[in-house]
């Protein structure tokens, strides 16, 4: 792919508390992020350079819907992170 087009191949995992750390791979940096999780009640995103949300763990301050979750992170009667949501960023630079 060329121009606007290309997809970068370094992800930063975004806790959205002002610290970022950069991988190689989505699946690297979602691994780093799911282990590294902290009790932030933000949401958790993995970001390509040009700064487009490829995935995103939205944060919940309830155990409502926990249930319906595959894979959620979870912090007791305190919330939870529901499981990833990817997006593909090729499909937005379309429109």
């Amino acid at each position: 792919m060329k121009g606007s087009e290309q997809v970068s191949n370094k992800y930063s995992v975004n806790y959205h508390s002002g610290i970022t750390y950069e991988f190689d791979n989505v699946c690297e940096a979602m691994k780093f992020a799911d282990n590294n999780a902290g009790y932030s009640q933000r949401n958790i995103t993995i970001e390509d350079k040009l700064g487009n949300t490829i995935a995103e763990r939205t944060w919940y301050g309830c155990k409502d819907g926990i249930s319906l979750c595959e894979n959620p992170i979870s912090f007791g009667d305190f919330g939870f992170y529901d499981d990833w949501c990817t997006f593909d960023v090729r499909e937005r630079l379309k429109s």
